[in-house]
C-alpha cells in the first residue's frame, strides 16, 4: 500500500478524508501535526476512534528543519496539504496568513522534493478566493500556488492543486454558514444574510474527500 501523509487532518475536511481513506484501505496513513498534539492535547472524537489505524509525525510547518525531519520520518509517497490558517476567518492578520499559508507551504514543498523524503506527488488545497484576492487568506493561498506552479515548471516537481469550494457536512464548526443557519432555524431565530448576489459553488464533504482521495 502507498504511504500517504496528510497535513491539516484534524480539521473539518481532514477528519473526513482520514475516515474515507482508511475505509478504502489502499493507503498507509501518516498525519503531520504540531508538536505535542495527541499528548496533553486530545484528538478530535472522529480521529480518536481511529487512532490505532494511522501513524503520526510532528512538525511546525513554519519551520523548515522540523518539516524536513517529519517528511524524512514519514517516507510518504503522496502528500495532501490541507493545513491552513484563515479558512473560517479570512481577514486574519497579514503576517499570520503569510507564515501559515505561504511560508509553511513553501517549506513543505521544498522538504518534499529537495531532501531525502522522495515524495512522488504533492496535492495542495486551493481556494476559489484566489480569483478575487479580497482578503489575506485568499491572497496568501494564491501566492503559495504561484510558487508551486513555478516549481512545477522549473524543477519538474509533481505538484497538483485541488480547488476546494464551499464545503458542508457533519462535524462542521457551528460558526460556518450551513450549520449556523440550521441552528437558527431550529431555534426559530432570524438569520442575518447578505443580499444574495454572490456566486457560490457548494459541495458535500464526502463528495469532496472522495475526489481528493
Amino acid at each position: 500500500m502507498a504511504r500517504l501523509l496528510i497535513t491539516g487532518a484534524t480539521g473539518f475536511i481532514g477528519q473526513h478524508l482520514v475516515a474515507h481513506l482508511l475505509a478504502e484501505g489502499r493507503h498507509e496513513l501518516i498525519l503531520l501535526v504540531r508538536e505535542g498534539y495527541g499528548g496533553e492535547r486530545t484528538w478530535p472524537r472522529a480521529l480518536a476512534a481511529l487512532r490505532t489505524q494511522f501513524e503520526v509525525v510532528y512538525a511546525d510547518l513554519r519551520n523548515y528543519n522540523l518539516t524536513s525531519r517529519a517528511l524524512r520520518r514519514a517516507q510518504a509517497e503522496v502528500v495532501i496539504h490541507l493545513a491552513a490558517a484563515g479558512a473560517t476567518d479570512p481577514f486574519l492578520p497579514v503576517n499570520t496568513a503569510i507564515r501559515y499559508n505561504l511560508t509553511a507551504t513553501l517549506n513543505l514543498i521544498q522538504a518534499s522534493f529537495k531532501g531525502e523524503a522522495k515524495v512522488a506527488q504533492l496535492i495542495l488545497a486551493r481556494t476559489p478566493g484566489e480569483k478575487t484576492l479580497s482578503n489575506p487568506y485568499a491572497t496568501s493561498k494564491a501566492a503559495a500556488w504561484q510558487f508551486a506552479q513555478m516549481y512545477a515548471r522549473t524543477e519538474g516537481w509533481p505538484l497538483l492543486g485541488g480547488m476546494i469550494f464551499q464545503t458542508y457536512g457533519p462535524q462542521q464548526p457551528g460558526r460556518n454558514l450551513v450549520p449556523a443557519a440550521i441552528a437558527a432555524a431550529k431555534r426559530g431565530d432570524d438569520f442575518p444574510m447578505t443580499s444574495g448576489q454572490q456566486g457560490k459553488d457548494w459541495i458535500y464533504v464526502t463528495d469532496l474527500v472522495a475526489g481528493l482521495g
